[in-house]
């Protein structure tokens, strides 16, 4: 305590061998989430380098101290929404968006009450640990994150495309960059662009690379750019297979299922209600998908609406635009719908330092980007007022 009286922070509250101050902390959390490119290594460096010092391993006391710096942090925030009583699951989605969420007395009601994206992204890739490796044990909870045991309850709402004959199930030749799998694998329904649109091919085209545990992140927003929630798109162990001489890709990868956009969904439905319209890259297959989900009786009674955004619908078919392009499926106006593009553009400014982060360390960079992602986004909400 006295040594945050003096405006300085250590990471050991009772072996103190040197610490950092307050605004050194803060201005690295502010340059953090300006610009994320900037590592840890990199910020050390550059201030041992304006004293002319060694840095040395100044890093490693810098990213404890920092951890630290950021628990307060958000023990502070913890307490501050327990006053106001906002710890409520679906307090920050619910209120996030004034122009989404608030209605005025009167207000005629809509043909979609609510409207958001969702859509998976695998920027954001983290390199699984060596064999016998012990990684960090901690674990990071934020109300952006759907834990990963909430979306395996969806995990055997599909099965997976393609045919069921053995000798069609032999593997294309490995490349690296085939095909990266989507968050879309597990649709079993062949609408008319499930051949044409990348995101609904057949599983077994698609391939990632076996060094990943997380191969991407799964996330909803509004249309307004405020996020829902974010999965991560993690490769499951039981599905995980050893590469043996040229059957290197042989049930590697069924992991990225349509498990993913039926949670958000799950919870989009449990948080807003009625009449949600939801654009994603596949709407068309999707929704053949949850009519046979588990979620299917609740989202027909709540009149879950789902589309196709407008420049990913020009690859489907004419058949297919008719029914779910924005353009022509009431209710959505000119709104275009490709929200998830934008904010996956500003986030792959994250990769670079979460690829070989912890489990731990990534999450805690996501969320602190995500908060000042919806900060910025929640200043710019004028820009929608007349």
């Amino acid at each position: 305590m006295n040594l945050l009286q003096q405006g300085c922070l250590s990471s050991s509250p009772s072996h103190i061998s040197w610490a950092i101050s307050l605004q050194t902390l803060e201005l690295y959390q502010w340059l953090r989430v300006r610009q994320p490119r900037v590592s840890i290594q990199a910020w050390v460096r550059s201030i041992c380098d304006y004293h002319n010092v060694r840095s040395r391993s100044y890093w490693q006391h810098f990213s404890d101290t920092f951890n630290v710096y950021l628990k307060i942090r958000r023990g502070v925030e913890l307490r501050v929404r327990e006053s106001l009583g906002r710890l409520d699951h679906h307090w920050r989605v619910k209120s996030s968006c004034p122009c989404c969420q608030n209605q005025l007395p009167g207000e005629a009601p809509l043909q979609v009450s609510v409207m958001g994206v969702l859509d998976g992204n695998q920027s954001l890739k983290r390199v699984r640990l060596r064999e016998g490796a012990v990684g960090d044990p901690r674990e990071f909870t934020s109300d952006y994150y759907i834990p990963e045991d909430h979306v395996d309850v969806f995990k055997h709402d599909s099965q997976a495309k393609g045919t069921n004959d053995p000798a069609s199930q032999e593997p294309q030749a490995w490349s690296k960059d085939l095909e990266e799998a989507t968050p879309a694998d597990g649709a079993n329904e062949q609408t008319t662009c499930t051949e044409r649109w990348k995101a609904a091919q057949s599983d077994n085209l698609k391939r990632m690379w076996a060094i990943y545990h997380e191969t991407g992140i799964f996330l909803s927003a509004c249309r307004h750019g405020l996020i829902w929630w974010i999965c991560d798109m993690v490769l499951s162990g039981e599905l995980y297979v050893q590469f043996v001489a040229r059957r290197m890709i042989l049930q590697l990868i069924e992991t990225l299922r349509a498990k993913y956009p039926l949670a958000i969904v799950n919870e989009a439905l449990d948080a807003f209600g009625d009449k949600v319209g939801l654009g994603y890259d596949i709407g068309c297959s999707f929704t053949e998908m949850i009519a046979k989900s588990s979620i299917s009786e609740k989202a027909k009674a709540k009149g879950l609406r789902l589309v196709v955004p407008a420049f990913h619908g020009y690859a489907h078919k004419r058949l297919c635009q008719l029914s779910f392009h924005p353009l022509y499926a009431g209710g959505f106006g000119i709104e275009d719908l490709e929200t998830a593009e934008w904010i996956f553009s500003s986030f792959n400014g994250l990769a670079n330092v979460t690829r070989y982060a912890s489990h731990f360390h990534r999450h805690q960079s996501i969320n602190l980007y995500a908060q000042q992602h919806d900060d910025d986004k929640y200043q710019e909400l004028c820009m929608y007022s007349p």
